[in-house]
């Protein structure tokens, strides 16, 4: 089967041909976003240079990348070849290009300089971009020095691409592919929506510094007001853990009713319902979030140990993932005839990184509405079924994706020696049979998934156990309709014709020229 979509701007319709039928698409129902992490873009609302004032600093290439980009120049020359390879230091520091060293908790407190600019630059000269970026050490202030203020864009203009310029525009989509769909059958900006919020905050900080939930239920009651029907909010990836969050603060205020009459149903795409283990490779040694060409190692490394909101995707429930998520090396301990020891990824980041796991337990471990039941027998709060009637999860399967970690005991570095153990089924080390790369442990198609009692993995991002809870864990207390579609990427999804397709069957209504194709979204 093959099909290809394409829309009339007159007809206000989507003609989607999917041989041998042609499905003609309308709009239905208004419709909320949510997009996810470092997805929402930021701007400067108040700015020590003239020239960054209500401009983009999330993202912008020309703010970001200079020093970055000097830096490629300089080890290419310097190192032979390589590019991004090498190491970099200083007194306070010491990162290897993918981030494996540790970085004291003191040098945590201030911007990372760039130690190998060329002759001619002033080497300690912090990096500007940087210095908007971050908030204060508590996690959610904005910086100390003054001055500064970041806040994020609002409306559709907020989530559709993050970059402006000519050169990054296009690689750097959110929601732009859906956005364009969902136009080409009608919809407009006051059916389709968006509440961009700043994803560097905490849950709570989000609400107390900015209004935001109560400001996402004022926007939804507008809509509901004014078009006389319930909506759809519609999340992505770390979107979903914001809507699930909005649920749990209405439900928590006693405003069930307020959901009833305003909420048609949760849609969830590529959701992290029990976390992503990838979060915690992004703190333990850092992730450039595709942007390697613009941050340098320790930049990257510095920036996800200083953000409280990481905490938000960190695994949940950990015995249903495919393997414990940390493996330490103890090969030199003569305790343990094993050479690696699971650990819990709160003991591994108290000895490496004691600033997130403060973050954690302060934000997420403490958090009424998040993962403190009221009592000890209770369901985690944000495990608890979304109290809406309807859950629509959309996600891809099958792709590699990332799981588990061997780490080093001393640093908090992937151990690569283990991919010795890629593929074999030992008791203790790799029970099941897991692809071990670089140190990171994978879950493939040939993985069995207990949940579904088929072999399936996840979306190149998020593991399967984790897209696919709802189904698993929901289903007898809401409509949970689930659809997966093969080899989606976790982000890729946004723009994946097969996702697409899907998207607009549930939210659309749609007439099939030939036979069948009756509406699957009441």
């Amino acid at each position: 089967m093959w099909y290809v979509l394409c829309g009339g701007r007159l007809s206000k319709k989507l003609e989607v041909h999917f041989f041998p039928i042609i499905y003609y698409f309308f709009l239905k129902i208004n419709i909320i976003l949510s997009a996810g992490m470092a997805s929402s873009a930021l701007e400067a609302i108040h700015s020590k240079e003239k020239d960054w004032f209500r401009e983009r600093v999330w993202i912008d290439p020309f703010k970001i990348g200079r020093l970055a980009v000097v830096e490629k120049v300089t080890n290419l020359f310097t190192s032979g070849g390589g590019g991004g390879g090498g190491t970099t230091q200083n007194k306070d520091t010491a990162t290897s290009a993918a981030g494996g060293e540790i970085i004291e908790e003191s040098s945590l407190d201030d911007p990372p300089t760039s130690p190998s600019l060329p002759a001619g630059e002033v080497t300690d000269k912090r990096r500007k971009w940087i210095e908007y970026m971050m908030l204060g050490s508590d996690g959610y202030s904005d910086p100390p020095n003054g001055g500064i203020k970041v806040r994020p864009l609002q409306g559709l203009h907020a989530i559709d691409y993050l970059a402006t310029s000519t050169v990054a525009k296009a690689p750097s989509y959110v929601f732009a592919y859906v956005i364009q769909a969902l136009f080409n059958v009608g919809y407009d900006d006051v059916t389709l929506d968006a509440c961009p919020y700043d994803w560097r905050l905490p849950p709570q900080k989000l609400h107390d510094r900015d209004h935001y939930f109560f400001k996402m239920q004022k926007k939804i009651e507008g809509m509901v007001d004014h078009l006389k029907t319930p909506v759809v909010v519609l999340g992505h990836s770390m979107g979903n853990r914001v809507i699930q969050y909005f649920f749990q603060w209405l439900e928590n205020s006693g405003q069930q009713k307020w959901i009833d009459q305003h909420i048609h149903a949760f849609l969830a795409m590529g959701p992290v319902f029990l976390g992503s283990s990838k979060a915690l490779r992004t703190v333990l040694c850092g992730d450039a979030m595709g942007l390697e060409m613009f941050l340098t190692a320790e930049e990257s490394l510095f920036m996800a140990r200083n953000s409280a909101s990481l905490p938000w995707l960190f695994p949940v429930m950990e015995r249903l993932y495919p393997d414990d998520v940390i493996r330490v090396n103890t090969e030199k301990d003569n305790q343990t005839a094993l050479p690696y020891t699971p650990v819990q990824f709160t003991s591994y980041l108290q000895t490496h990184v004691p600033r997130s796991l403060r973050y954690y337990e302060e934000f997420y471990l403490k958090n009424p509405l998040y993962l403190q039941p009221k009592n000890a027998d209770d369901i985690l709060p944000i495990l608890q079924p979304p109290p809406v009637k309807r859950v629509w999860v959309l996600y891809g399967v099958n792709r590699q994706t990332e799981v588990g970690y061997y780490m080093k005991g001393k640093k908090a570095e992937v151990d690569v020696t283990a991919d010795r153990y890629s593929g074999k089924k030992l008791a203790g080390i790799n029970p099941r049979g897991l692809i071990i790369q670089q140190g990171i442990a994978y879950e493939n198609s040939d993985i069995f998934q207990p949940s579904v009692l088929l072999n399936k993995s996840g979306d190149g991002t998020v593991p399967f156990c984790s897209l696919n809870y709802a189904e698993r864990a929901w289903s007898d207390c809401v409509h949970v309709y689930n659809v997966e579609v093969n080899d989606a990427e976790h982000r890729e999804m946004l723009c994946h014709e097969g996702v697409l397709l899907e998207l607009m069957k549930l939210v659309c209504w749609r007439v099939a020229e030939k036979g069948g194709g009756g509406d699957r979204s009441s």
